[in-house]
């Protein structure tokens, strides 16, 4: 009974097992409360005291009582209400509810009916395993459900209708003498379930006697309500708080808050983005570090190539717009650096180039642990080996590889055929159909800048040159396969050739990656007239020049690049006219 009376009074229990189990388990306890000795019984002992007897017990079903009262199903009320009166009486007090009706009042009020308890009331199923348990394990067999009244001589019939494998669910559910509980008896007859809840496939929903369903509440704080300014959670809360005043309080609070969500905020790509994208990226463009905040142009930067990624026609128009007004050179430097990892990203080429950097890293970590051990001398102490450093990188010597990269990855070698290789990241190019609007964009606004000898004099007017054909060259690159990408490459090889004698080492080396760039994309018949010298004089010597007598080491490599891929694909055109001939 303790055992019963625990399972009885959890909350879990209460809420979220069905009404009718929770019936049988209470006429288990008002029927097992018959076998108790009454206090006002004479002929029991005298010094028997329910109270002290059970401890355990009286707590558990004052425990469910309460949690019954404060229900909101009547049947689930009136099992608090039965077992409260009934408990009330064992204690030697009385209590009545006046909301329980007469006809729902407890039937072992009547000292008559424990003249009954002996008799075979229990009619269950037939071939209920769970009723011959239960009776197997019983010295007295206890009645189901007694009507007020009851015949003893009439034979118990059920009103509820037998299922296909002669089931019956009119059972008492009571523990076994053994120590088993009701759950484990219900869990046995089901099939391992425990209640019929388990079969929606929800199983947090069931009750269990194990605290394994109690789930733990997540003890971890981020501490958002200590910080100084809350996270914004929209973009016009974003950009209020980037144009907050120097003067204000929070201002320093402000902006640094601005800066880690801005990123974030526009890559979840909200409703209101299309509307306040331009907006968002003249603030952070014009943005100044009035603080000396730790990561500010890391997180502008991210800022801004993520609202030129989500939106790249309204930012590019802007970064565009402005890039040959009234600024300084370094947010010309950053538009224009917008402009290519923007591009860079939007084509797809890094996610390809970071998903190849981790299958290079895993197949180094394997050859490492695959390799046989050499015995010998080791080097017990590390790093004594000069290595040069990684976070030092000259300008424009990223764009020279991925230009001489480009060369190599679309130059044919006859009689070695192409390598056969399954990709494993597949990726989509949504640069290619924006690609010409961006190119002749920036295109015309540079033609209409060009006589302007303020802008393009002395080593910035240098520096800014070299940035926008490094950028066309970037849009010419990721435009990929799309139609019309040849013409962007012909521009473009016009327009590098027309700045080839520029002596600012930083314009040869743009150059070239420009040519570098448009090489793989021109057809092959624009590329034999520009050899011929039929267009383009003097590029045959011009590339020659350059491949032995530029004192710029990234200017030789490109040139090397170049005359290579030309003369590869001289030698194709001629193989191809031999076999045709022969």
């Amino acid at each position: 009974m303790d055992l019963v009376a625990q399972t009885w009074c959890e909350t879990l229990f209460v809420q979220h097992t069905d009404t009718r189990k929770q019936q049988y388990i209470t006429e288990f306890l008002r029927t097992a409360f018959l076998l108790l000795p009454s206090p006002n019984d004479n002929n029991q002992n005298r010094d028997y005291n329910f109270e002290t007897y059970s401890s355990v017990l009286v707590s558990s079903l004052l425990q469910g009582v309460s949690v019954r009262l404060n229900a909101s199903t009547y049947e689930i009320r009136k099992d608090g209400m039965v077992i409260g009166e009934i408990l009330s009486k064992q204690l030697g007090k009385e209590l009545h509810f006046d909301e329980l009706n007469e006809t729902d009042r407890v039937i072992a009020h009547d000292d008559d009916v424990r003249n009954i308890i002996s008799g075979d009331l229990i009619n269950f199923g037939p071939n209920d395993d769970l009723g011959e348990e239960i009776l197997s394990t019983s010295s007295r067999r206890t009645p189901a459900v007694l009507p007020d009244t009851l015949d003893p001589d009439e034979e118990y019939v059920s009103d509820d209708s037998s299922d296909d494998d002669g089931d019956s669910d009119d059972y008492i559910i009571s523990a076994e003498s053994n120590g088993s509980s009701p759950h484990d008896i219900i869990k046995k007859r089901n099939g391992g379930k425990a209640f019929d809840s388990e079969e929606d496939g929800d199983s947090s929903l069931c009750y269990s006697d194990d605290d394994n369903v109690l789930l733990p509440y997540n003890l971890e704080d981020d501490e958002e309500d200590l910080r100084e300014i809350p996270r914004p959670l929209y973009l016009r809360d974003c950009l209020d708080l980037l144009r907050a005043s120097n003067e204000e309080d929070n201002a320093y609070s402000s902006h640094q808050t601005a800066l880690q969500e801005v990123a974030k905020l526009v890559r979840s790509k909200p409703l209101d983005l299309p509307d306040l994208a331009a907006s968002l990226a003249k603030e952070l463009l014009f943005m100044e570090d009035k603080f000396n905040m730790a990561k500010f142009a890391e997180l502008r930067q991210s800022g801004l190539v993520a609202l030129a990624v989500e939106e790249p026609m309204p930012v590019s128009a802007v970064f565009i717009g402005d890039l040959f007004e009234n600024i300084d050179l370094g947010t010309r430097l950053d538009c224009l650096a917008t402009l290519q990892q923007a591009a860079y990203e939007l084509s797809g080429s890094k996610a390809l180039d970071e998903n190849r950097d981790v299958r290079k890293k895993h197949f180094q970590s394997e050859m490492i642990s695959n390799a046989p051990k050499i015995s010998g001398s080791r080097r017990l102490v590390q790093g004594n080996e000069e290595e040069p450093p990684k976070d030092i990188v000259t300008c424009g010597t990223d764009h020279v590889e991925r230009a001489i990269t480009s060369i190599e990855s679309r130059t044919r070698r006859w009689g070695k055929g192409r390598q056969k290789s399954t990709p494993s990241l597949t990726v989509s190019n949504r640069f290619g159909p924006i690609a010409p609007l961006q190119f002749y964009s920036l295109l015309g606004e540079f033609v209409k800048c060009k006589d302007d000898s303020c802008l393009w004099s002395g080593a910035n007017g240098a520096r800014l040159l070299a940035s926008c054909l490094i950028t066309l060259a970037t849009f010419v690159e990721c435009s990929g396969v799309y139609s019309g990408a040849d013409v962007l490459a012909k521009h473009l090889f016009e327009l590098a050739w027309s700045f080839r004698g520029i002596e600012a080492s930083e314009v040869r080396s743009a150059v070239l990656v420009a040519l570098a760039s448009c090489v793989p994309f021109l057809h092959s018949t624009f590329l034999v007239n520009v050899l011929n010298g039929q267009s383009f004089d003097g590029f045959p010597e011009f590339l020659s020049k350059s491949v032995t007598e530029d004192p710029d080491q990234n200017c030789r490599r490109l040139a090397s690049a170049i005359a290579k891929n030309l003369g590869t694909l001289i030698s194709s055109l001629e193989f191809g006219t031999e076999s045709n001939n022969f």
